[in-house]
Formats: structure tokens, C-alpha cells, sequence
């Protein structure tokens, strides 16, 4: 039926049932992105003379029910779809919210539960605006603070490329970079679990632990001090214990620059204990870290780059 819809071969009654099982559950929106991202992969390995006439939709360009914000692009032809299935999908639409950041910005966020969202520099949040029962979730690209609030009722879920968090009342930091392949979740307080795309719970964590990914799949472990990990949202950077490639990644993201390192033998840290605050700017924090370890820099102003060397 979906496949037909994207064909625009549907019929009014389809379109009702299709509008009906959008509304029913946020994971019907993501098989829907992910199954029209699969018919167009599909029409793109055709032959120009077999490929079926696909028409890009008006109406919905933000969001097909919501699942479009999630990123699939088109919608439904109001010429055939029933006037009350897009009453509801246009609903939809009107109650998702987007928030973004750019490189060297954060933001709070208080969501229609009063929970709180700080979002990382270059970040990427999705969220209902109108909570109506079932859960409270949202989708999460980059990096984020979560202060929810508590409600055992109504599970408060967070999507990302990778797992899902799921909590009722609690503190929790989550970093997702699908392009990476990077992916934690840091408990301060509370009790989350995560889970798989599959719904299937991993884990359960206490506070002070941490569920990371590597290649032979999720794990957990006990930090020291689970607070270093959610310093950015005070707006600290914490070079402790961090490799110098990615806390190079990390100042990028925060100070909003570029830095090339230019050395094929990466700097080795001698860490103490080290914080530097990302109001004093990229140029004090790099001075810092030269006192911990062995590089020069220079900047480049006609690329506007930082040069490790």
C-alpha cells in the first residue's frame, strides 16, 4: 500500500489508512521514511524506461505526518487523499518542533512536559510539541542533556541513529554521530534503559554508568566521575583522559572552527586534571593544551583553519 501511495496509484480509502496508522504510533513515521527511502534507491537502479512517474507532493513538504520532519521529504496528493486524513496529518505537522545548533552554539530547551533539553553545539533535535498520552519522545542527532521530568506513565524516549534511551524521571547525557559510527549515554541519576531499533532492551543503567558503542557492539562501564561528561552543558571542556584527534573534533564543534593536524604522529597528552572554559575561546584553550603536550599551531586566514604541526 505504501508503495502504491509513492507511486501515486493509491486510492482515497488507502490514504485514510495510511493518514490513520501515521497517527497511530511515531515508529510507523520512521517505517515510513525508511520504506520511501527504499522505493526511491530502488527507482534509481531502474532503467530510465522502467521507472514508474513519481509525483513530489505539496502540502507536506516539512513532514509526511510528522515523518518527513524525520527526514523523507514529500507527501500526500490532496487531489485523492480524504479531506479528514489530511486534517489529521496537517495536525501532525503543526505539532512538530525542530531545534538546531551551529558550531560554537548551544541551547535550552524546555519541552511541553518541562523537561529540560541542553543541546550540544551542532546538534539537532526533533520533538512533539503536544504530548498526547503513550510516550514522550524525541529524536536526538548529536549531543544533548536531559533533565526530565518525572511521569512513570508516560515513558520519556530518546531516538537516535543507533538505540533508544528510555526513561520516566531522570538525568542523562547522549551523544549519537551516525557518520562516526559514535554513540554513549551517561546515567548521572535516575535509572534508563537502552534498547535496540528493535524495542529490545540492552541495558539498564545505574548512575554513574555509561553504555558507548564499539565495534563488537554496545557495552557498559563505571566512570570515576560521570559530571565530567555533562561540563559542556556549563559551558567547560574537559581534556581528561580524551585523545588529542578527538578533542580536536570536540573544540571544532564547540568553538565553531576548523582545525587540520598536520603531524603524522598524532600529540600525546600528559594529562592532569584540566578544564577550559569554551568563553575563552579556541586560542586559550590551545594554549592550555600545549602546556600538556608536545605541537604548535598557527592559523591560516585565508582558510580560516587551525594547523596542528
Amino acid at each position: 500500500m505504501l508503495y502504491r501511495f509513492f507511486r501515486d496509484e493509491h486510492s482515497p480509502s488507502e490514504a485514510e489508512i495510511i493518514g490513520n496508522w501515521l497517527e497511530e504510533n511515531p515508529r510507523h513515521q520512521e517505517t515510513f521514511r525508511r520504506t520511501f527511502q527504499a522505493f526511491q534507491a530502488e527507482q534509481m537502479l531502474l532503467k530510465p524506461r522502467e521507472r514508474r512517474p513519481v509525483r513530489i507532493w505539496h502540502g507536506l513538504g516539512a513532514a509526511a505526518a510528522a515523518a518527513a520532519v524525520f527526514a523523507a521529504g514529500f507527501i500526500v496528493n490532496r487531489e485523492t487523499a480524504t479531506k479528514p486524513a489530511l486534517e489529521r496529518i496537517d495536525n501532525l505537522i503543526s505539532q512538530v518542533a525542530v531545534q538546531e545548533t551551529l558550531p560554537g552554539n548551544r541551547a535550552l530547551i524546555t519541552l511541553p512536559d518541562g523537561s529540560l533539553v541542553h543541546l550540544n553545539a551542532d546538534s539537532h533535535l526533533e520533538y512533539f510539541s503536544v504530548y498526547e498520552g503513550g510516550e514522550r519522545r524525541v529524536k536526538l542527532r548529536g549531543e544533548a542533556m536531559f533533565e526530565v521530568q518525572s511521569n512513570p506513565d508516560c515513558p520519556f524516549v530518546v531516538e537516535t541513529s543507533h538505540y533508544e534511551i528510555v526513561a520516566t524521571g531522570t538525568c542523562f547525557n547522549v551523544s549519537s554521530d551516525l557518520f562516526a559510527r559514535q554513540f554513549s549515554t551517561t546515567l548521572i541519576r535516575g535509572i534508563v534503559d537502552v534498547r535496540n531499533t528493535q524495542g529490545e532492551t540492552l541495558f539498564r543503567l545505574e548512575p554513574g554508568q555509561e553504555a558507548y558503542w564499539r565495534p563488537e557492539g554496545l557495552a557498559v562501564r563505571s566512570l570515576e566521575d560521570a559530571e565530567e561528561t555533562i561540563l559542556w552543558a556549563k559551558g567547560i571542556i574537559s581534556v581528561s583522559g580524551v585523545p588529542f584527534d578527538a578533542l580536536m573534533k570536540t573544540f571544532e564543534r564547540c568553538f565553531g572552527v576548523r582545525i587540520a593536524i598536520d603531524t603524522p604522529n598524532i600529540p600525546t597528552i600528559h594529562y592532569g586534571l584540566a578544564k577550559v572554559r569554551i568563553s575563552n575561546g579556541v586560542e586559550y584553550a590551545l594554549k592550555v593544551l600545549q602546556r600538556r603536550s608536545d605541537f604548535n599551531y598557527r592559523y591560516d586566514e585565508l582558510t580560516q583553519t587551525y594547523h596542528i604541526y
